[in-house]
């Protein structure tokens, strides 16, 4: 508001300048005193009269001085106050963007093309920013100063006025034409610079399996034609503006030579005073450029309202009710699955303009991405990764055990223990509650997921493991404990800085198994009742697998623990063993009971055994 009040009173002093020049030139200077308006002899003859200026003439020009000087000060201050409010309000956007990213449901998050939503994050709020602080408060400004300009023009001389502006509507109706046009090319400019975005953090999220394959050229060549695509929409969208700006330059210099051979010939004859030519000049001037200014304003405007329609889609994308249901029951470790069925058919995606992205694991069943992994999801349908009346029950303390082929939808059941997904049939209870029922950041407090495919912030090894906890919320001590019963303690210890050593973006520095069992060290930190181990220990050797699942066994006896794993020595001594083939259950019992019935599972422990 108070940048509007600035604008107000520059246009008035924009306004005031020619008219100042006007009097100093007809009824200072010239011989027409006498047909001063009443207020402008009355000025005249506050300051000394006609005469007396005309002795200091330098007091006209210190007049005009001051008012432009006025003007400029008034018009620094608008430009901060527009600031000020604009990266305040982009401020609270951008904060609500990254709060409703953080709220999205997990099977929307990961269909997502993650460098498109950091170019809507960054690039289209910026486009928002720039608009507010410079053209928002400028369209203001250019329409008090059309309705200001042409009061005070028909005021003077209608003849005059009507010589002014025939190229006026010629030129808004081309800024409008123009508006169109660049709204249009700008949304393609904006999807393909997204789309670069895209291919770039790609490659720098897997970098290491372009650099394992050789595929640097090729990664390359993609990364060029992608900056290619972008550099020519760039380009075409800079070269409608140039053509604009051409064309209308040519437009609003015809104008004014108009006015300016017009004013010449009428002063000449006597039909207008210099001043009133002078005055109309200076106005033309003024005229044609908020008319222009209004090209320039539809064109950020229909950039901007690109950039808001983008950012909408992801503001509007229904964020996961965390209070469904409401209830926080006393979970200790029970759950029972009672026909439960799942399809990946039935979630919804987050609307983006470059397609809804298939699920991550939908294809590759339990191998869907973590929670917390910044990679996109490739685009691929989903496949028949669905889950058919699963059901079997387990007590406070067991240790069940999943295995199954790839896709056979191992890790898909075990996320929907902590309702990352929704099952569309049967029920699940915990601890006697139904799970649709439950608090869901109560739910997921309980339960502890240590994923095949570990993320590692790029921070210390001791923050990444006490992430499981509020900050300050754990000593050094429970740190090396939790660490210790991970089997990466020792190994910890043998770097230079220790616990204080940066694993670099994603974990890059450490090895598979050191990573998985810093993820695991982090899970056992946050000291749930039900552990979810999903192909976690796949990436260490047999005998620290042995050494971790004796460690989590002596710790406690009443956390539940879902293992799954293609290993037999990892499986075969736990309570319950469930065998996934195509969505189902095919097998459940004991190592001893499934080595006695022809099936997968015996079939994998004949072969293991044999290599063995």
């Amino acid at each position: 508001m108070l940048a509007l009040l600035c604008v107000l009173v520059s246009a008035a002093l924009s306004l005031l300048t020619p008219y100042l020049i006007k009097i100093i030139v007809d009824f200072i200077l010239g011989a027409e005193f006498g047909d001063a308006p009443r207020a402008v002899a009355a000025v005249v003859n506050a300051v000394g009269g006609r005469d007396f200026l005309r002795a200091h003439l330098w007091i006209c020009g210190l007049a005009i001085v001051c008012t432009t000087l006025l003007n400029g000060l008034i018009m620094f201050n608008h430009g901060v106050l527009c600031a000020k409010a604009a990266e305040r309000a982009i401020k609270r956007l951008r904060d609500e963007l990254y709060s409703h990213i953080q709220r999205l449901p997990y099977a929307d998050l990961v269909r997502i093309h993650t460098g498109d939503y950091i170019q809507r994050c960054t690039s289209d709020v910026d486009l928002i920013g720039r608009f507010m602080e410079t053209q928002f408060v400028e369209a203001g400004r250019t329409l008090i100063l059309i309705i200001g300009i042409l009061s005070v023009m028909f005021t003077q001389s209608v003849r005059f006025t009507l010589v002014s502006l025939p190229i006026v509507p010629l030129v808004f109706i081309f800024s409008i034409v123009f508006f169109h046009l660049v709204r249009d090319k700008f949304k393609k400019t904006d999807e393909s610079e997204g789309r670069m975005m895209t291919v770039l953090q790609e490659n720098l999220t897997g970098v290491k399996v372009v650099r394992a394959f050789a595929r640097q050229r090729f990664e390359i060549d993609k990364f060029e034609a992608s900056s290619a695509e972008f550099r020519d929409l760039d380009i075409g969208l800079a070269n409608l503006v140039s053509w604009f700006w051409a064309a209308s330059d040519f437009l609003c210099w015809l104008q004014t030579g108009a006015v300016v051979v017009a004013g010449t010939l009428w002063a000449v004859q006597g039909v207008v005073t210099l001043g009133t030519v002078l005055l109309f000049i200076s106005y033309e001037a003024q005229l044609l450029w908020p008319v222009r200014q209004l090209a320039r304003i539809f064109s950020d405007l229909g950039r901007m309202s690109i950039s808001i329609k983008r950012l909408r889609e992801i503001l509007e994308t229904p964020a996961e009710d965390m209070r469904a249901g409401g209830a926080k029951p006393w979970i200790t470790g029970d759950v029972v699955f009672e026909h439960v069925g799942f399809s990946y058919a039935t979630e919804s995606g987050v609307n983006t303009e470059s397609g809804a992205r298939a699920k991550e694991g939908a294809a590759a069943g339990e191998d869907a991405a973590s929670p917390v992994s910044s990679s996109p999801s490739p685009s691929r349908a989903p496949a028949a990764a669905t889950l058919t009346d699963i059901s079997f029950t387990v007590r406070r303390g067991q240790t069940v055990a999943i295995m199954g082929p790839t896709g056979s939808g191992k890790t898909t059941l075990v996320q929907l223990i902590a309702a990352l997904y929704d099952y569309t049939s049967g029920s699940i209870r915990l601890d006697g509650a139904e799970l649709r029922g439950i608090d869901k950041e109560w739910l997921r407090a309980h339960v502890g997921i240590v994923e095949q495919e570990v993320f590692l912030f790029s921070r210390t090894i001791e923050e990444n493991i006490a992430i499981a906890r509020e900050a300050g919320g754990y000593t050094q001590d429970e740190v090396y404990k939790a660490a210790r019963l991970a089997e990466v303690h020792h190994v910890v210890e043998e770097f230079r800085e220790g616990y204080q050593t940066v694993v670099g973006e994603r974990g890059v520095t450490l090895s598979g198994g050191q990573k998985q069992r810093v993820a695991i060290a982090r899970t056992i930190l946050g000291d749930y009742p039900i552990l979810i181990f999903d192909d976690s220990l796949s990436a260490v050797d047999t005998e620290t697998d042995a050494a971790i699942r004796r460690a989590l066994k002596e710790r406690s006896r009443d956390v539940t623990t879902f293992i799954i794993a293609h290993r037999i020595t990892t499986l075969y001594d736990a309570d319950l063993i469930l065998v996934v083939e195509k969505g189902r259950i095919s097998q459940q019992g004991t190592h001893e009971e499934l080595i006695r019935r022809p099936g997968l599972y015996k079939r994998i422990w004949d072969l293991q055994s044999d290599v063995q």
